[in-house]
């Protein structure tokens, strides 16, 4: 690592998970099979008309916007029991729904769904084969484009994603939001793989970077890009249409859509660049706390093969079942192609779920939390930040109270506060402040192996550490870093307490448990070497009394010795003991059962501590001694 080691970084790291949104609450009765879906239903009223007549089940829906609101309402109500199946969460949004517990197993037979080695090089068994989800239709995402415009004359028909960063396409290029639409992740998800983001992570980052300087439309939606931006599609037929956009995320069948819809006449086209299409498979799932055997007999009607042959007209999306292709009728097979060589991205990296764009040390501290807290599908009020306990960070402690956010204020440990944010035990979502630069460098290496989100930017004191930074070769003195900027190649990081092999129960520890009893000393500020000298790892048989030169004072009430010299000393007996998250963090409450005080100390009546100064650790290395006394009247003692 070569990084500069003066200075501080102000850091942003964190976890983040789809984002979702939406709730509806709805009541359900025994007698209805309720099943969620999103707002373009998959299923014809007839549809569900003869599989209520053919089981003398009621059909009820809940119809929510897209997928991740289905995984939404589902997050949200978790254990309620009111949903029995649903239909439209996609394998960018599975994992989640998997790893939260949402999902109940059935026993589907998949005999006849597209399996991993497909003919059409569309496994729908591919992604997820398991009995938590089942699928029911699927499609490539990919980038589509209007021919009669890119034409080669007009504009030049891209062949590679750094061509839609060219003066050229600027603000012509409508993408949906990867935090809000289905479409959108899988885009995003796309181009991890395009850029080989595991091992040139900055060419990811610095592509999506590079599209936003040159005014790439990003949308909310799939609708709002392709009718309201795209002039290749419907959109101009419809309310709203703006058509600034030549370029959007769609299907890799949309073209044959719209020549099916148009009498086999279409001006849109898809782009066939190598790993920038994105395979998604569309599911039915039985929910958890619903009535599953209901929710098995509609999958089993959903993927039979009267149903599940109509997806390309009912849903405009694949049929799952083997055989099955889209209708000849209308060129919309014709203008379907299928991606000759696809992204690749596993469920485990689609779990991890990168996203960017949600925080940015750009953005103000109140706009990345409001982000934060939709990524990650919770409230404001339920969002936890670490940070360090410093006067530097009073700004942002006022806008994290403002605004109800939890916080987590660590007295030291730049380092330990940024890995909260990679295990979810700790309940932490953000780590963020101002710190060391070396520290800084640290962090990222450790959230590099964890895979998280990092971005760093240094902040200057004065101008001999700006004279410094420019002797350094660093002349953007703004400039941001995103983890792979600061560290580089393999990363392996290790992080071991102070007492390595030797770690172990403290031998105070040790002989309160088993006497019951212990004594509390002061630290003067004139013992703290010999305090310092009995901190250190020795045997059991090591009087510590005589290796720091010590002396001994007779206890009255409890057997162990006081140290004579202390200005106070505390007799105590075990009152409880608490066992803290790790082996041997143990916290000892004590009762003070007797009290020493050197008279030597005492003046007026009162002790004076600024006379022989206690000593307080503050972290690491660092200790501070009291020096001064002042006094405080409460507010009920002060004269009104």
């Amino acid at each position: 690592m070569n990084f500069p080691h003066f200075s501080k970084l102000i850091v942003a790291c964190l976890i983040l998970f789809p984002s979702f949104t939406g709730c509806i609450s709805e009541d359900k009765s025994d007698n209805e099979l309720v099943i969620l879906t999103y707002d373009v239903n998959a299923l014809s009223d007839s549809m569900i008309s003869k599989f209520e007549n053919s089981t003398g089940l009621e059909v009820k829906m809940i119809k929510v916007e897209d997928s991740g609101s289905i995984l939404s309402y589902l997050i949200q109500n978790k254990g309620v029991g009111n949903v029995d199946l649903a239909i439209g969460l996609d394998n960018t949004y599975l994992p989640t729904a998997i790893e939260l517990d949402l999902l109940e197993e059935v026993g589907i037979v998949k005999d006849s769904i597209s399996g991993r080695n497909s003919s059409n090089g569309m496994p729908a068994l591919g992604p997820y084969d398991g009995n938590l989800a089942t699928p029911f239709d699927m499609g490539f995402i990919c980038l589509n484009y209007d021919s009669s415009i890119v034409n080669g004359l007009n504009f030049t028909i891209p062949t590679s994603l750094w061509n839609l960063t060219e003066p050229e396409w600027k603000g012509k290029v409508a993408l949906p939001s990867p935090i809000t639409s289905s479409p959108g992740r899988g885009f995003m998800l796309a181009t991890l793989d395009y850029f080989d983001w595991q091992n040139n992570y900055d060419d990811f980052s610095n592509w999506w970077t590079a599209m936003k300087d040159n005014d790439a439309i990003i949308t909310s939606g799939w609708s709002e890009a392709y009718e309201t931006h795209y002039t290749g599609g419907y959109g101009e037929y419809t309310e709203g249409y703006i058509g600034d956009a030549h370029i959007t995320v769609s299907y890799c069948h949309s073209p044959g859509v719209e020549s099916w819809y148009n009498g086999n006449w279409t001006k849109s086209a898809s782009l066939d660049i190598d790993k920038t299409a994105f395979f998604q498979v569309e599911y039915a799932s039985a929910i958890k706390g619903g009535n599953s055997e209901n929710a098995e007999k509609f999958i089993e009607y959903l993927i039979s093969s009267e149903v599940n042959s109509q997806m390309p007209v009912e849903n405009l999306m694949y049929s799952v079942l083997e055989g099955q292709n889209l209708p000849e009728e209308n060129g919309y097979r014709f203008n379907s192609i299928i991606p000759s060589n696809p992204a690749v991205i596993s469920n485990v990296d689609i779990g991890k779920n990168i996203e960017q764009g949600t925080v940015d040390l750009d953005f103000s501290l109140e706009k990345n939390l409001k982000n934060l807290a939709d990524a990650k599908n919770k409230q404001l009020n339920d969002l936890t930040v670490c940070l360090l306990n410093r006067d530097r960070h009073k700004k942002i402690i006022d806008t994290i109270d403002r605004l109800k956010v939890n916080k987590k204020l660590i007295s030291d440990g730049d380092v330990a506060g940024a890995l909260y944010v990679t295990d979810e035990k700790f309940n932490v979502d953000m780590f963020i402040g101002v710190g060391g630069g070396p520290e800084g460098v640290l962090a990222a290496s450790a959230l590099d192996s964890a895979k998280c989100f990092f971005q760093g930017r240094f902040i200057f004191s004065d101008e001999n550490e700006i004279k410094r930074a420019k002797a350094m070769g660093i002349h953007d003195l703004k400039r941001k870093y995103n983890l792979n900027e600061i560290i580089s190649g393999d990363t392996i990081f290790s992080a071991t307490g102070i007492k390595g092999k030797n770690s172990r129960i403290k031998d105070s520890i040790r002989n309160i448990t088993e006497t019951k009893e212990f004594v509390a000393n002061v630290v003067s500020k004139e013992l703290l070497d010999q305090m310092n000298l009995t901190s250190g790892i020795y045997s059991r048989t090591v009087d510590e009394f005589e290796l720091a030169k010590l002396k001994k004072g007779k206890a009255r009430l409890v057997k162990p010795p006081i140290v004579a010299d202390s200005p106070a000393s505390l007799e105590c007996k075990l009152y409880k003991k608490v066992m803290l998250p790790g082996e041997t963090n143990i916290l000892v409450l004590g009762l003070v059962v007797g009290v020493h005080i050197n008279e030597k100390y005492i003046k007026n009546g009162i002790l004076d501590v600024s006379e022989y100064q206690p000593v307080a650790r503050l972290g690491y290395t660092y200790y501070t001694a009291v020096t001064k006394v002042f006094s405080l009247l409460r507010p009920e003692e002060k004269e009104i």
